[in-house]
């Protein structure tokens, strides 16, 4: 079963689930402050701001951070770096990474360059003209589910900060969209700031914190 929880009530420090479907625990952020706190100095982030505008070739290398972006079902409709379309508004600067979407389930997908603990993204944009107001999300290690995670809105999932960190390391992460729309009138989701913390060396800190998380123990002596 996948963790569910509302995107109105997501604690600004965190909340710990457990119980997941491969055994690991998460946590939830709403808030990109208390989000890197926890993910460290070496989070790698990337606001597309170095990549040309215009619709993208799928996989797609952005260019400052080596993280893939790819869409499955492979070929389905469109995706674009982009700066001016009016229902999704860049978090920073002027770039963002858009998705428009026909009927059916799409995946919008991340690669990472190595393996990860943490992963977060500004929701710039969103819209599900079918009404599911959910957005679910998939990380994945080797091709195998690490966790999978169904995040609600009240209404409609509204533009701000989702960010995930894991006590198992991954290096994919899938957006799931179930879309009813009609083809051609563009339900669509955002992308900014994508960042993530690959898993540092022996005795760093990240992995330290992740495990107290984990194990609901305060920080280890020594």
């Amino acid at each position: 079963m996948p963790h569910r929880l509302s995107a109105g009530r997501l604690a600004v420090a965190a909340v710990v689930l457990t119980g997941s479907a491969a055994s690991g625990a998460v946590t939830i952020f709403d808030d990109r402050g208390a989000f890197e706190a926890v993910a460290g100095a070496d989070l790698v982030r990337e606001s597309f701001e170095a990549d040309p505008i215009g619709l993208l070739s799928l996989p797609y290398a952005a260019a400052s951070s080596g993280l893939i972006v790819d869409l499955d079902p492979t070929g389905s409709y469109d995706a674009y770096i982009t700066n001016g379309q009016i229902f999704s508004l860049p978090s920073d600067g002027v770039n963002h990474l858009s998705f428009i979407f026909g009927q059916g389930t799409y995946r919008p997908t991340f690669r990472l360059p190595a393996d990860a603990l943490a992963f977060g993204f500004d929701l710039s944009g969103y819209q599900d003209l079918d009404g599911s107001d959910s957005l679910e999300v998939l990380l994945l290690a080797g091709g195998q589910l690490v966790e999978q995670l169904v995040i609600d809105g009240p209404t409609q999932l509204q533009p701000g900060f989702i960010g995930i960190t894991s006590s198992i390391a991954f290096d994919e992460v899938r957006v799931v969209i179930e879309d009813g729309g009609q083809i051609g009138f563009g339900d669509f989701v955002g992308f900014d700031q994508v960042s993530f913390a690959l898993v540092p060396g022996p005795g760093a800190g990240l992995l330290a914190m992740i495990a107290a998380i984990a194990g609901g123990r305060g920080r280890r002596r020594g």
